[in-house]
């Protein structure tokens, strides 16, 4: 099996099955953005790859945690302080602060983990289509049903399952 790398501090491992799928399929872009970023070092699924001097976005609602991770996320990190409730509208407004460059309409991956709205963020997305998305769902009631745009609690089990495109990549 996949063993989490040692330089993975994403929560799950969740970087280390990104690099595999990268190493699989390759990169085009080597840009990411993560919605719900919290915080630059620990839990952070784009750290590892900010660490290799990926251009990525980190959105963040909460002004403590966006302080932090611009004082703390590296030079390659653009960071947003702004409540996610459309990503399409928030990385059309991002440039590379070193070429000025748009955030691409097809990055290499996407996370989402804001702890509640991911279902309806990643359903709106329309513009911007990453090649990998990482988006979170925790149940924490199987059979309650999807929180409401902008309502608390997450979508859980009621967001629908995704099987690879390709057969190679399971």
């Amino acid at each position: 099996g996949l063993k989490k790398r040692v330089d993975d501090t994403s929560q799950f491992g969740e970087a280390t099955l990104l690099a595999a799928i990268l190493d699989k399929i390759g990169t085009n872009q080597t840009w990411c953005f993560e919605c719900g970023a919290s915080e630059p070092e620990y839990n952070s699924t784009t750290k590892l790859f900010r660490d290799q001097q990926w251009q990525t976005v980190l959105i963040e609602k909460d002004p403590g945690k966006a302080k932090l991770l611009r004082s703390r996320a590296g030079p390659w990190a653009v960071v947003i302080e702004q409540e996610a409730t459309d990503l399409d509208a928030i990385l059309a407004e991002v440039r590379c602060p070193w070429c000025r460059s748009r955030f691409p309409y097809h990055a290499d991956f996407g996370v989402i983990d804001v702890d509640g709205q991911e279902w309806h963020l990643w359903k709106r997305m329309h513009v911007y289509t990453p090649r990998i998305m990482v988006v979170e769902c925790w149940p924490y009631d199987d059979d309650a049903p999807p929180p409401e745009p902008g309502g608390k609690g997450q979508a859980g089990e009621h967001a629908p399952r995704f099987r690879p495109v390709r057969d190679d990549l399971r």
